[in-house]
């Protein structure tokens, strides 16, 4: 899983982070108060989010993302 950016929306569990780290995967985590717009700022530079729902993802974020893929035409 190396090479991916990951972020971390809000604080989870800081076992879950260490376990991203380990498989090599960059993680960017977010201060807490952080908003959408703040989000948007960087999500063009990341590979997937973590999130627990306290900043509201919406399909342009998800679109934005390196990664993003859609079958819908």
């Amino acid at each position: 899983m190396t090479g991916f950016t990951v972020v971390v929306t809000e604080p989870i569990n800081v076992v879950g982070v260490e376990y991203l780290r380990a498989e090599g995967v960059n993680v960017v985590e977010l201060p807490p108060g952080s908003t959408e717009e703040t989000l948007m700022e960087i999500i063009g530079g990341v590979d997937g989010l973590v999130t627990r729902g306290s900043i509201r993802i919406t399909r342009e974020m998800m679109e934005s993302c390196l990664l993003y893929t859609s079958d819908a035409a």
